[in-house]
């Protein structure tokens, strides 16, 4: 069932039997200032009991639940990320580890020497985004480090080791058509024969550009 966007008459009704606040001039100020008529200031908003009540009567997006209140999305949003918050708790603790590693009798290590590769191969992504590759989370993570020497030290050196050339096993990131490509695809610059940041493909695109507006400015003098 889709959220409501907007509460009809019936169920505009329904709410005020609920909650209401005993002001008719709601809608020429806001929920900041009193009343310039009544000369007293109203709480808007429900508490979190009540808002509960109705937050499991009417499944509504924050802007419904606003226009009934008279208030701002914000404070309607606040409020509900206390009755149900987006941020839970996970699954993921030492006891939940340890029990399910002592009913299988083993440690399946495979997803972690997975994510491993790609913490190695890819230095440019973050952990977090590689995780979600690997399809594990940091919580589980952390549990096979703590309770595998062979891992954590694996996973040890490749951290130290992520912003160094060596990472890149032999392909590198061309910063203008933003793909990974074979080393050989790019120049060596200077004495020090460092890569470019560009492939040798981008760079001729470049030059050819460059020679094209020279050029037009000997023709054209602009």
């Amino acid at each position: 069932m889709k959220k409501i966007k907007k509460f009809n008459q019936d169920q505009i009704d329904s709410i005020k039997k609920v909650w209401s606040v005993d002001c008719s001039h709601l809608e020429t100020y806001d929920a900041k200032h009193q009343c310039p008529i009544c000369k007293k200031k109203y709480k808007r908003l429900p508490d979190i009991d009540t808002f509960r009540e109705l937050f499991m009567t009417y499944d509504a997006t924050d802007t419904a639940w606003a226009e009934i209140f008279k208030t701002d999305r914000s404070s309607v949003t606040k409020i509900r990320n206390k009755i149900n918050p987006k941020t839970k708790p996970s699954v993921w603790d030492s006891k939940r580890f340890e029990n399910e590693n002592n009913f299988y009798k083993y440690q399946d290590k495979k997803p972690v020497q997975d994510f491993l590769n790609l913490l190695k191969n890819y230095p440019r992504s973050s952990e977090s985004q590689l995780l979600k590759v690997a399809e594990l989370t940091k919580e589980y993570l952390n549990l096979v480090l703590d309770n595998d020497n062979i891992l954590r030290g694996e996973y040890e050196i490749i951290t130290r080791s992520r912003n160094k050339a060596e990472t890149f096993n032999d392909y590198l990131f061309c910063v203008k058509c933003k793909i990974r490509k074979s080393i050989n695809k790019f120049e060596q610059i200077g004495n020090d024969k460092i890569y470019a940041k560009i492939c040798s493909y981008c760079a001729e695109e470049n030059l050819a550009k460059y020679n094209k507006i020279v050029e037009n400015k000997k023709i054209y003098g602009k």
